[in-house]
């Protein structure tokens, strides 16, 4: 989803994933949520599982979010590669 659309919703509904299971990363991207928050911070995820899971949330359109553990440029270039903020900042 790009960020234009995203912002231009009425009504946003922002899920959340602490765990690496797929199968929930897959339920949840085929719900009705307008974006997903991969959480690396507080979850048992790790950065191989979040890539991972970013290609699951990427077949569906919807926004993806990765909240990282620390503000360690390596953590965010690796999850950046990864896919999510690619998205946001396309117009």
């Amino acid at each position: 989803m790009r960020k234009k659309k995203f912002l231009n919703e009425k009504s946003l509904i922002n899920g959340w994933i602490h765990s690496e299971s797929s199968a929930s990363a897959e339920i949840m991207s085929a719900s009705k949520f307008n974006s997903i928050t991969i959480d690396l911070q507080h979850g048992e995820i790790s950065l191989r599982q979040c890539k991972h899971l970013l290609q699951i949330i990427s077949k569906y359109k919807i926004f993806k979010i990765v909240r990282v553990p620390s503000n360690e440029i390596g953590i965010i270039n690796k999850v950046l590669e990864d896919g999510p903020s690619y998205e946001v900042l396309k117009e």
